[in-house]
């Protein structure tokens, strides 16, 4: 999809940026970008003040004033809307007459299209299409997804196309390129005009525009070969005395070394050097054996085991919680931890489907309350929801509007006043909420319901056992475990932000992975699912607990779930594993915070912990913490390889156990789920940044959610498809390097069964390495699927930098940092 749009946007560029190029290389321009150069103005503010209000209303998933079910397809829907007038302006009678006489003969969409665009052939077709849904690609976009996805619709029977949008698109710009021909009084009123005869009158108009200048011309190839980079800048005496063939030669390197061959260039450049870095840093820890523990505990039984997700925000905390406590081990798995399930709760009656984008949910579960205390809690978040949408939608009057908008500056100045006194008070009063609102509070997960949601079933429990041994044996828990397993799933609180789905867990739809990580709780814990796992061979000690857990990586507090339920043999150990993380967690947002300007650097813990809970409850915040900014790694392997090594809050990590996969099998999985969720965030992140306007979605202050389906700018604006540029100020665009412990052979194996991991190695949307999990060897997979081994010199690996901790490390700047090891070099055993 990623691919599509990129595809869309440079199509886009061209048309716009190269309008002279277009017409002199194809003969074919639509009537509305040939009414576009006529008039030098573009039509698309113009278009979406016709097509947004009836898109929004059509695809509206609970936001509008008078919420209906549509079941027309849009075009009808559209052609109903456009008869019945009201366009302010002078095309508006001319749109309505038509509309009313193509909805009384019943034309398709279809039929429409080719009427309006008349091109004279296939090929010339689909680039006029092309051309046309990329002047509008966000609601262009969402009408494709909502076609190709049935479960995001308003309603799943909802006949959602494409062609309707684009019908209704081109019917639209066909009368304002007509009105403007009868403004400029190149066509009668009255008169019936067919888009060829209207194309006949703006051909010879457009001809005679100016086109650019030709890149085959010798002043352009000159101009080209002066405006070489600084250090290759020849002054004008060495070229006034050069031979012509020298100047020959020098305009045709300059011609050929053109603008984006520089730029691939520098981009290689600086992925190299990242590449370099890493790699050097992990061929100085020499691996372990099969018989080693995998997750490089020094301890002979662990003192805790925390699995977390596998987001790169965790790394931090991962690395920290095993540096102040190295009797921890510490583990990475898709957030959604092997649980795709519909949730159902008080709150969301329809229920929220926890598993990433694409995956089905397989089983439903409920949330139930234990007590009328949570019954009532329940039903009063569900009726507060309830009401805040209501009045929101209501507030749209004019009247309503006015008299709130009233209501609310006044209610401001309090709060101006308390945030002048005492600044933490928005905090405060959140924690006072929680203490003494919800605490008391309990549920239970019930598998056993019996209703049906879109054929998706409860739990039986030889399922239940398939999907926690998937999960242990993907990545490699399978012996040697703690007294105390804390599941750590992963969410992000924020005040007005309308993009606070981006924050939260991929791996979970967008959603927290807290229920994720109590369901894994419930189900390890389970005397029933034990018993079927110690059939297959797979033993969770007697002596074992798995507790779930909650972190939040805006505030980074953690908070244990259905701690009732823990045994009183564990009790103490819960304790100790609550302090152990509370200390990690403050650590880690220390370092978080050295990217923040709203705090001084080399803050204490405290002070920073404090500082990102406020962060976390402010409406005025816009960046209340910084998201998957600056991703630009993976690493799917044993901990051991990576323990003690800091990566910055850069990488993904994954746990894997390449001894325990003798046929690949597990890898292969592996690389089928997270390739798409990795890769995806990191060229949202890419795209998004090398450009704001184009590929990302601006500055989010002006943005308003619109149908519950995006966000767009002003009231009639396209849907902003990208990343605002809040969340990427700081990001580094580089592609993603992606490091697997496997041999190389049963690498390249896994990836190209996959077909659509082969398709971005092969395309070049992330970069290979394969490490051998017996060696220090590495070697870099070829889009050609031909591996080249990677060789460090003595001075790449003795630049390796060396630090006492992370506090060091993380106090040398507010940039990218360097790949360091933590702790004092050991040459006879590695690092």
């Amino acid at each position: 999809m990623l691919e599509i749009l990129c595809a869309i946007r440079t199509t886009s560029a061209f048309a716009y940026k190269n309008h002279g190029r277009r017409l002199k290389g194809y003969e074919f321009l639509t009537l509305a970008e040939m009414a576009q150069l006529a008039r030098g103005q573009s039509l698309a503010a113009t278009t979406r003040a016709c097509l947004v209000p009836a898109c929004s209303v059509y695809l509206d998933r609970g936001m509008s004033e008078n919420p209906t079910n549509i079941q027309d397809r849009f075009w009808s829907f559209l052609l109903s809307r456009f008869t019945q007038g009201g366009f302010s302006d002078n095309f508006g009678d001319s749109l309505a007459m038509d509309s009313r006489q193509r909805a009384n003969k019943g034309q398709d969409p279809a039929s429409a299209v080719l009427e309006l665009i008349d091109a004279p052939d296939a090929h010339t077709l689909e680039a006029a299409l092309k051309a046309t849904l990329c002047r509008h690609p966000g609601w262009a976009g969402m009408f494709h997804r909502l076609e190709c996805h049935p479960e995001d619709r308003p309603h799943t029977d909802m006949p959602v196309r494409l062609i309707d949008f684009l019908a209704g698109l081109l019917l639209v710009e066909y009368h304002l390129a007509r009105n403007w021909l009868v403004t400029e009084k190149h066509v009668p009123p009255q008169a019936a005009d067919s888009p060829a005869k209207l194309r006949a009158i703006l051909e010879p108009i457009v001809r005679s525009i100016p086109t650019a200048p030709s890149q085959e011309q010798h002043a352009w190839q000159l101009a080209c070969a002066l405006s070489l980079p600084e250090p290759m800048l020849i002054d004008a005496e060495c070229l006034s005395s050069a031979p012509h063939t020298a100047k020959a030669r020098l305009v045709r390197a300059a011609v050929d070394f053109a603008p984006n061959l520089r730029k691939a260039l520098w981009q290689e450049a600086l992925e190299s050097n990242l590449r370099s870095q890493v790699l050097a840093a992990l061929t100085l820890r020499k691996p372990g054996g099969p018989a080693s523990d995998i997750g490089g505990c020094p301890a002979e039984r662990p003192e805790l085991d925390v699995m977390t997700c596998i987001d790169e925000r965790e790394e931090s905390l991962r690395r920290i919680l095993e540096e102040q406590f190295p009797s921890v081990r510490t583990w990475g798995a898709p957030g959604f931890f092997g649980l795709p399930v519909a949730w159902l709760d008080e709150i969301t009656p329809g229920g929220r489907t926890l598993a990433p984008l694409g995956v089905r949910a397989a089983h439903i579960v409920r949330e139930r309350p234990t007590c009328e205390r949570t019954a009532l809690i329940q039903k009063r978040n569900a009726s507060t929801t309830r009401v805040a949408r209501l009045a929101e939608t209501n507030l749209r009057h004019r009247l309503l509007g006015a008299v709130a908008g009233t209501l609310g500056a006044l209610a401001t100045f309090p709060m101006m006043v308390a945030g002048l006194f005492i600044p933490r008070w928005r905090l405060l009063f959140k924690l006072l909420v929680e203490r003494f609102a919800t605490q008391g509070a309990s549920s239970k997960i019930d598998l056993s319901v019996n209703d049906d949601l879109d054929g998706v079933q409860a739990f039986t429990v030889a399922e239940q056992a398939n999907r926690v041994q998937n999960l242990l044996r993907t990545i490699g828990m399978t012996g040697n475990m703690a007294q105390l397993i804390v599941v750590l799933g992963h969410g992000s609180s924020s005040a007005n932000n309308p993009h606070k789905s981006a924050y939260d867990c991929g791996a979970c739809g967008g959603h927290e992975g807290y229920n994720n990580a109590r369901l894994l709780a419930l189900l390890a814990n389970c005397p029933a699912v034990r018993s079927e796992l110690a059939k297959r061979g797979l033993i969770i000690p007697k002596d074992t607990w798995v507790l779930g857990a909650a972190h939040d990586t805006s505030s980074d507090r953690i908070t244990f779930i259905d701690t009732e339920q823990v045994p009183d043999t564990h009790t103490g150990l819960m304790a100790n594993a609550k302090h152990m993380l509370d200390q990690a967690a403050m650590s880690n947002a220390a370092e978080r915070c050295r990217r923040f300007a709203t705090i001084r650097p080399g803050s204490a813990p405290a002070k920073a912990l404090a500082h990102v809970m406020e962060r976390s409850v402010d409406p005025a915040q816009p960046r209340p913490e910084l998201g998957h900014a600056t991703n630009a790694m993976a690493f799917i392997g044993r901990r051991s390889r990576t323990r003690g090594l800091f990566l910055d809050r850069r990488c993904f990590l994954v746990s894997y156990d390449a001894w325990q996969d003798e046929n690949g099998a597990v890898i292969t999985a592996i690389l089928s789920a997270i390739t798409p969720v990795c890769v995806g965030i990191n060229l949202e992140y890419y795209f998004s940044r090398v450009d704001p306007v184009q590929y990302g979605s601006g500055t989010k202050l002006p943005h308003n959610p619109v149908s519950l389906v995006g966000v767009m700018e002003g009231a009639c604006g396209d849907l902003r498809t990208g990343l605002p540029r809040q969340m990427v100020e700081i990001h580094t665009p580089v592609r993603l390097l992606m490091m697997v412990e496997a041999p190389v052979e049963l690498l390249i194996a896994a990836a190209r069964a996959n077909p659509d991991v082969a398709r971005k190695i092969e395309h070049q949307w992330f970069n290979l390495v394969a490490i051998d999990p017996a060696s220090t060897r590495q070697w870099r997979i070829n889009p050609d699927w031909s591996a080249i081994e990677i060789l460090h010199s003595s001075n790449d690996l003795a630049a390796v930098p060396f630090a006492p901790d992370s506090r060091t490390c993380h106090r040398a700047g507010r940039d990218d940092l360097p790949i360091a090891w933590i702790g004092s070099p050991n040459p006879e055993n590695g690092v």
